[in-house]
């Protein structure tokens, strides 16, 4: 009848830590590997180019295109550690596209909240499956597109917003550079 159930498990544990040498950092990108794995359900979920097409140019939108399971925030906060795994949690912001998604955006946020240099967030992502094959140039456009979110969120005084948008800009311009 249309209807989608939506079932939550209690899982003990806490918010990943993302600072340079941290433990957690293996367990992160092993589940960012899954999810790269995961082509998305058969349900209506926006795309990635619905999520960031309003931020790209036209282009974009080839290079979007994918059929796997996006996350699309992985902030420590959304990564659960428990009994020696990583659990993506809050799932507010599904989507569609290719899987290099996840890998670019958590190594924003290893930039932006966990202190590490772009150099240092690149040597993590290269650990997720099928980053060796992205292009860097679309990369770098997509996080460029996202540094612009930021950017707008920052303008309306979202607290922790304008140091999201310049981190994302540091590791855009450190994709590019690889180009």
């Amino acid at each position: 009848h249309g209807w989608h159930l939506l079932a939550f498990e209690g899982l003990p544990g806490r918010d990943a830590e993302y600072t340079p040498g941290s433990p957690d950092l293996a367990l992160v990108t092993n589940a960012l590997a899954e999810l790269a794995a995961v082509p998305a359900p058969d349900i209506r979920l926006p795309t990635a180019w619905d999520r960031w097409g309003y931020y790209c140019t036209v282009d974009a939108q080839e290079y979007l295109t994918g059929t796997t399971l996006l996350h699309t925030d992985p902030a420590s906060t959304n990564v659960l550690v428990s009994d020696g795994r990583a659990h993506l949690v809050d799932w507010s912001w599904p989507a569609v596209g290719p899987p290099w998604v996840d890998p670019a955006l958590c190594g924003m946020r290893l930039v932006s909240t966990g202190g590490h240099t772009p150099e240092q967030a690149w040597d993590w992502a290269t650990r997720v499956p099928g980053w060796d094959d992205i292009d860097p140039k679309r990369v770098a456009a997509f996080i460029r597109a996202e540094a612009r979110r930021w950017h707008d969120l920052a303008a309306e005084q979202v607290p922790t917003a304008a140091a999201i948008a310049e981190a994302a800009s540091a590791w855009a311009d450190a994709i590019a550079s690889r180009a």
